[in-house]
């Protein structure tokens, strides 16, 4: 991130456009608090979860959660411990294991089945994401629900920052000098809203749809590396 872009976002948190959509999603994390009486905080240490942890603080100490399942991005560690209540829930199975065992797009290897059973665990009711409706097409059908909703397995879902733009999103966490993953202050071509955090792979072989394998190798080589060496194949997405 260069300096300028800081400067633009910092300007752009004074805003008053900006000052009213912070004030509304605080209004609807005060909304969804009012129906969930065990809520968490699903964060990646990404840009748009870090921004919900502290619209989130503002109005309650909620726990953020952080599901480590082994295939975190490097300095995703050093981001974790810059906040505070936070639930480092380790996977009992890490994710390239499974790999190994089931195969790229297993079913086992799905997100919820380990979002699950932290949520069962902790007794938790519900849970506040970061999703953004400009970030993808399956985002803005998504978007429909609205900000607050009912799951079918019962858990309540809070979006605060569904309409955010990059642009907020970066103006929030500078002006709030809250923790920013290194992965956005690399120096690199990558647009900064095209970079993701989160696991370096994921289930349904996404890091070849989405191109990740290449940003991988380029980015975190020693990264990449130990990846092929364990499943060569993703050597043909690059």
């Amino acid at each position: 991130m260069k300096e300028s872009d800081k400067e633009m976002y910092l300007l752009h948190a004074q805003m008053p456009g900006f000052r009213r959509k912070v004030q509304q999603s605080i209004e609807i994390i005060q909304e969804f608090l009012r129906i969930s009486r065990n809520p968490y905080i699903a964060w990646s240490t990404g840009k748009d979860s870090t921004c919900c942890v502290g619209l989130v603080r503002q109005v309650a100490n909620v726990p953020a959660v952080h599901l480590d399942n082994g295939v975190e991005l490097p300095g995703t560690a050093e981001t974790r411990e810059k906040m505070d209540n936070v639930i480092h829930h380790i996977a009992e199975a890490p994710f390239l294991d499974l790999m190994e065992q089931y195969g790229f797009e297993a079913r086992e290897l799905r997100k919820e089945n380990f979002v699950r059973a932290f949520e069962q665990k902790y007794d938790f009711d519900g849970v506040i994401l970061g999703l953004r409706a400009e970030e993808s097409r399956a985002r803005i059908l998504n978007a429909k629900n609205g900000p607050i909703y009912k799951k079918k397995d019962g858990i309540y879902v809070c979006c605060p920052i569904l309409y955010w733009s990059v642009r907020d999103v970066f103006a929030y966490l500078l002006s709030n000098e809250l923790p920013i993953h290194p992965h956005y202050l690399l120096d690199s071509a990558q647009p900064l809203e095209e970079r993701r955090v989160g696991g370096f792979i994921s289930s349904r072989n996404r890091g070849a749809e989405m191109g990740r394998f290449v940003w991988l190798r380029q980015q975190y080589p020693n990264v990449f590396q130990m990846l092929a060496e364990r499943f060569p194949e993703i050597k043909k997405y690059v």
